[in-house]
């Protein structure tokens, strides 16, 4: 019986140990199912940049692909300011998943992800947090 509790306690504080480690972002998440690609590989909304609160008029959509192709939607809806601009590039993981290098016209990005779940993804690209939203 006691060899028994010994190893539970041992499977138990291995397991625990595990799911600490397995914390990669600043904030979050500790402990995941899916692929860190499968999370990315989406389309999001971006509810907020750096400290502003987009609203209504204002609208930034981005899309990852599997294939690394990457899709920014730009678009305004405000009376007298009506645009939509759309840029293509590529994506990748770099700094062991820790980053992404973003591609567009041959300048080059690197984001540094702060949260990336199954609907939120928060990367901070020179000091301006972008807080997104998967698109349901």
């Amino acid at each position: 019986m006691k060899k028994q509790l010994t190893q539970i306690f041992m499977i138990a504080f291995l397991a625990l140990s595990l799911l600490n480690s397995c914390a990669k972002y600043p904030d979050g998440p500790n402990f995941s199912l899916r692929t860190k690609e499968a999370r990315l590989t989406q389309n999001w909304n971006a509810i907020s940049i750096g400290s502003e609160v987009l609203n209504g008029y204002y609208h930034v959509e981005f899309d990852f692909n599997k294939n690394g192709s990457f899709i920014v939607t730009d678009i305004s809806t405000e009376p007298g300011w009506e645009y939509e601009d759309a840029y293509s590039g590529t994506w990748q993981f770099n700094n062991n998943k820790e980053e992404l290098q973003i591609i567009i016209d041959g300048y080059v990005t690197t984001a540094k992800i702060n949260r990336l779940t199954a609907k939120e993804l928060w990367i901070d690209i020179d000091g301006d947090v972008y807080k997104l939203e998967a698109v349901e």
